[in-house]
C-alpha cells in the first residue's frame, strides 16, 4: 500500500478513490467516497487509509485489520459496515503460491501500522510510555497486533524468507520508535525507514 500525498491531492495504488484540497479552503479536504464532507488533512489521510484497506476485500469482524477499521470509522463518524461499503474491493491478483502472498501481505500490513502511527499525533510516543494512563491502549495493541505479526514472521521464517528468531513484539516496538516525531518533521520519512528494516530481515 502506498499513499501519494502532495499539497493538493492524495491518491493510492490500491483504490481509485482520491482526496483533494477543497477549493478556496487551503486547510480543508474532500474525499471522493465521502461526498459532501469537509475534512482536515489528518482525517483525510485516515479516510484514504480506510479506502485503501477496504480495497483488499473480505473484511469482517475477526479480520486482522478490523481493530484499525473500527478506529478509523469512529474518527470519521461512521459505523464499521458504512466505513468499508463505499470502497469496492479490488479483484485479487492470482499468485504462484503462499510464499508470494506472504511477501505481498507483510509489507502492506506493517506499512499500515506505520502509517497509522504517523498520522495519529502522539500515538507512537504513547505506545512507548510507561504512564499508567496509557496501559489500556498499550494492552489493546499488544493483544491484537503482536499475534498477527508473529504469524507472519513465523510463516516467513519457515519458508526461508527471513532469518529465524525475530520477535514480533520487538519488531512492532522498533517500528513504533521509528515513527516517533515523523508527523512533525517533513524531512523524515518513517515509512522508508520501516521498509529498510523489513528489507534487512530478508535472506534473499
Amino acid at each position: 500500500m502506498t499513499l501519494t500525498i502532495n499539497d493538493t491531492t492524495m491518491t493510492s495504488d490500491q483504490t481509485p478513490h482520491t482526496a483533494r484540497q477543497a477549493r478556496g479552503r487551503p486547510h480543508q479536504w474532500e474525499v471522493s467516497w465521502l461526498p459532501g464532507q469537509i475534512l482536515d488533512r489528518n482525517t483525510t489521510i485516515t479516510a484514504m487509509l480506510l479506502a485503501d484497506t477496504a480495497a483488499q476485500g473480505d473484511l469482517h469482524e475477526g479480520h486482522r485489520l478490523w481493530p484499525h477499521i473500527q478506529g478509523w470509522a469512529a474518527e470519521l463518524g461512521l459505523t464499521d459496515p458504512d466505513a468499508i461499503a463505499p470502497a469496492p474491493a479490488a479483484p485479487l491478483r492470482p499468485g504462484p503460491g503462499p510464499l508470494r502472498q506472504h511477501r505481498r501481505d507483510h509489507p502492506r500490513w506493517i506499512n499500515l501500522f506505520a502509517d497509522f502511527l504517523v498520522t495519529k499525533h502522539g500515538l507512537a510516543e504513547a505506545l512507548q510510555s510507561d504512564d499508567a494512563a496509557f496501559e489500556t491502549l498499550h494492552a489493546y495493541f499488544l493483544d491484537r497486533l503482536v499475534p498477527v505479526c508473529a504469524q507472519l514472521l513465523d510463516a516467513a521464517a519457515t519458508a526461508g524468507e527471513i532469518r529465524p528468531g525475530m520477535d514480533a513484539y520487538e519488531l512492532l516496538r522498533g517500528v513504533g520508535n521509528l515513527c516517533i516525531g515523523a508527523d512533525s518533521n517533513p524531512r523524515y520519512d518513517a515509512r522508508r525507514m520501516v521498509e529498510l528494516v523489513i528489507a534487512g530481515l530478508r535472506l534473499h
